[in-house]
């Protein structure tokens, strides 16, 4: 079964490299990072017809379904599990079982930070055992772990992490080709689910602008896709921005980055910049500012142009 991870800090790249793929098979599953996510994959003369798309949490909630049935679970939502977590608590305290958390189980908002430790814990797949073995904090959070996970086993409950398991084994026999678009696997959960669902797979492709979060340590080392020399400073920007390998970039444009406290100072010192680039004859209409929220920062940008004296056209929409 070919498996194959490729990588580019171009989103561009990454939907080609995944195009190429699917344009392959007449049906593919598509892991995507969000519901929305893939709309660009549509391949010409085909559009999306056969590619399924589904982010890995409701893939797992979709297999699991039949499983939990079967076994009469219901899932749970992040109100159940803090109330959960709020009677774990409240049942260690009546026990005075605590130690290192005593002086805030008591706190608004201690359960729902609890709910998040322990779910965070049960994707990880540490078990109350190794927590007890570091420390003050170490031991209450594993008695907590014990009685969240007795609470949800004697009320027929599945948080994520049991859903991820019930899932694994359905999902070990798909045997439709697999992409993952640039969806992040976050915890040990979400390995072992992806693990499991490729197990059976005719085809595997990641493309991602990152192989972090385990990726790599399923498929391989990544193949990096931007192999070419950046040609401009975005590019080298795109590429290096977050790299700890970064080279210089040889292209004489520059890219600046800066902040200012308020919408009305940055637009002053957008200003300030537009007449720095003019006193290097540099025409006003060969420059341009590119605003995310028009709304917001238009009225902020005329004034400061304004008061610059720099002649200014506004328009919203390509």
């Amino acid at each position: 079964m070919p498996r194959r991870l490729v990588k580019s800090a171009s989103n561009g790249r990454v939907l080609a490299a995944a195009r190429a793929f699917l344009e392959v098979y007449s049906e593919a599953l598509v892991i995507v990072p969000g519901r929305l996510a893939g709309d660009l994959l549509a391949i010409s003369g085909r559009g999306a017809a056969g590619l399924r798309r589904s982010t890995a949490t409701q893939l797992a909630a979709s297999l699991a379904r039949p499983v939990m049935a079967a076994q009469g679970l219901t899932p749970v939502g992040s109100l159940g599990l803090e109330a959960i977590a709020a009677r774990a608590a409240h049942g260690a305290r009546a026990d005075r079982a605590l130690d290192y958390f005593e002086p805030v189980a008591g706190l608004p908002g201690f359960a729902r930070a609890l709910a998040r430790t322990l779910a965070e814990l049960r994707l990880a797949g540490v078990t109350p055992p190794q927590l007890s073995a570091h420390g003050r904090s170490g031991k209450d959070l594993g008695l907590l772990l014990a009685a969240y996970q007795e609470e949800l086993a004697s009320r027929r409950l599945a948080d994520l992490a049991e859903l991820f398991e019930l899932a694994a084994e359905p999902a070990s026999r798909i045997a439709l080709p697999v992409l993952l678009l640039d969806a992040r696997l976050e915890t040990r959960a979400h390995q072992q689910f992806f693990a499991k669902l490729i197990g059976g797979a005719e085809d595997v492709l990641a493309a991602v602008t990152s192989d972090e979060d385990g990726i790599s340590e399923i498929l391989g080392p990544a193949e990096n896709l931007d192999t070419d020399p950046p040609s401009a400073a975005i590019e080298h920007l795109r590429r290096f921005v977050f790299s700890s390998a970064a080279t210089p970039c040889a292209n004489r444009e520059g890219f600046e980055m800066f902040s200012a406290p308020g919408e009305g100072l940055e637009a002053a010192e957008i200003a300030r910049r537009i007449l720095k680039l003019a006193r290097e004859k540099i025409a006003f209409d060969q420059i341009a500012i590119l605003l995310r929220n028009p709304d917001r920062y238009q009225p902020a940008v005329e004034e400061a142009l304004r008061r610059a004296g720099i002649p200014a056209y506004f328009s919203q929409g390509t």
